[in-house]
């Protein structure tokens, strides 16, 4: 019997539509050939702000990573999404450290650089922050970006995201520590806009 810390945390995950040619849907569901084909193609780029995915260099370690959000998923921790945009898969996001006690969340992107500049992450973290609020009941969702990562703190204040305060060597990035910009957006805060 499957234990249930969100009284409405979904059976199945859910497929998230934020526009006609766009959803979200389950990683782990994904072909791992398609999300390796991503990482690939944009690994150099992707890896400045997620090195994690220097770990993901072979169909065997992917389906680990894939099967490791399976569980995460089956055990109230984690939805992780792939970005899908005209049937391709373009990009990784997810609410992860799901906080049942807390109602609260933190939330992470990445998409590959051809699709940068049309608006999918700010309509998919739309579409996924009004699920976690609307639908699990979150109060709050956190966000943690590099100081230097411009794009991304564009895209969490674009969403409505209040920007909390800076955490000093936060993180090992690659070769050195960085400063991690933390945002927020609480359920007493505007919802982010959906355009698509």
């Amino acid at each position: 019997m499957r234990r249930t810390l969100f009284p409405d945390y979904p059976s199945v995950m859910p497929t998230l539509q934020f526009r006609a040619n766009a959803h979200l849907t389950s990683l782990w569901t994904a072909a791992p050939g398609e999300v390796l084909d991503l990482f690939d193609r944009d690994r150099e780029r992707l890896r400045a702000w997620c090195p994690w995915v220097d770990g993901c260099r072979s169909l065997e370690s992917l389906q680990e990573v894939m099967a490791a959000a399976r569980r995460d998923f089956d055990e109230q921790k984690a939805l992780w999404f792939v970005i899908r945009h005209r049937d391709a898969v373009v990009g990784v996001m997810g609410l992860y450290d799901l906080r049942a006690s807390d109602r609260r969340s933190s939330i992470a992107c990445m998409v590959e650089e051809a699709h940068e500049g049309l608006g999918l992450v700010y309509d998919a973290g739309a579409a996924l922050t009004c699920y976690g609020m609307d639908a699990l009941g979150l109060i709050r969702i956190e966000a943690q970006t590099a100081a230097e990562n411009r794009r991304g703190i564009k895209t969490m204040e674009r969403l409505g995201f209040r920007r909390e305060g800076v955490l000093r060597c936060a993180q090992w990035l690659h070769d050195r520590p960085v400063d991690n910009v933390v945002y927020s957006l609480t359920a007493q805060d505007p919802r982010p806009r959906r355009i698509g």
